[in-house]
């Protein structure tokens, strides 16, 4: 499954949902979310090892493959990107699990070396002929380039986008709702407001999460103090655009099975 511009706030709901419908340790739920700038939020190594350690945080017991290839590495103090995606399959393997969700935020932002044979270690997980696991493998990925997923995972049965032309509004009404917050004076400068909102949102090119560290950087080059005179509560989070809000949830109601459904789709 391919999604663009994964919204920060969707992704987390989909998480939620989907731990607490599979909690028990035979349909665990993995996740990652590739950070720029970062190299452990950016290597595909550190990606694999981090799904096979909440799938393995759930299980009773840990197998000795596991251990030996952990004390191993522990020594070299490091784990290639080969032993991860061996280990991870093995480990599946052993398991037999009766399901596993895999969701990863932004795959497009892990290193580029090693970016497509990541989203090929990930299709075969997909595909049953390329190994003897027996677990029922459903994945949630998330890119800013489709043809990057598409091309390599070829199981992608659906595909929400959500690029920047769709999500300009979207992404436009967010950053006003952070400017009313952090900077209420500007209310009566509303020539200053609309060039801070245009510059903020060409800067941030539909992607969130980087609105408000933008907006501190606007306002401070300006000479204009975050949150001066307000006495507004904190603000938690701009409200979810609806689109994308029902986007999701159609994505999400194909992943979960038709009798828990009513209790989990909470959004």
């Amino acid at each position: 499954m391919l999604t663009h511009s994964f919204l920060r706030l969707c992704r987390s709901k989909i998480i939620d949902d989907l731990g607490k419908q599979h909690s028990d340790p035979q349909n665990p739920v993995a996740y990652f979310y590739c950070t720029e700038g970062q190299q452990r939020g950016t290597d595909p190594a550190i990606l694999l090892a981090t799904l096979l350690k909440q799938i393995l945080s759930v299980q009773p017991d840990i197998s000795d493959l596991v251990i030996a290839s952990f004390e191993k590495h522990n020594k070299e103090n490091s784990l290639s990107f080969e032993d991860a995606k061996s280990l991870l399959s093995e480990t599946l393997k052993y398991l037999k699990l009766s399901s596993l969700h895999i969701v990863i935020d932004g795959i497009e932002k892990c290193d580029q070396a090693l970016r497509i044979p990541l989203i090929r270690a990930l299709n075969d997980l997909l595909d049953p002929r390329k190994h003897s696991i027996t677990t029922r493998v459903k994945m949630i990925i998330s890119s800013r380039s489709e043809e990057l997923v598409r091309k390599n995972i070829p199981h992608c049965h659906h595909s929400l986008p959500v690029d920047e032309s769709n999500n300009d509004s979207d992404i436009e009404q967010y950053i006003r709702q952070l400017l009313d917050y952090t900077a209420p004076r500007l209310s009566h400068m509303s020539q200053v407001r609309e060039e801070l909102v245009e510059e903020v949102k060409n800067k941030a090119r539909g992607i969130y999460s980087r609105a408000q560290e933008l907006i501190d950087s606007a306002l401070k080059d300006r000479g204009i103090k975050s949150g001066e005179g307000t006495e507004k509560e904190p603000l938690v989070g701009a409200s979810r655009p609806e689109h994308t809000r029902s986007g999701y949830t159609d994505i999400l109601t194909s992943m979960i099975p038709r009798r828990n459904r009513a209790e989990t789709m909470g959004f």
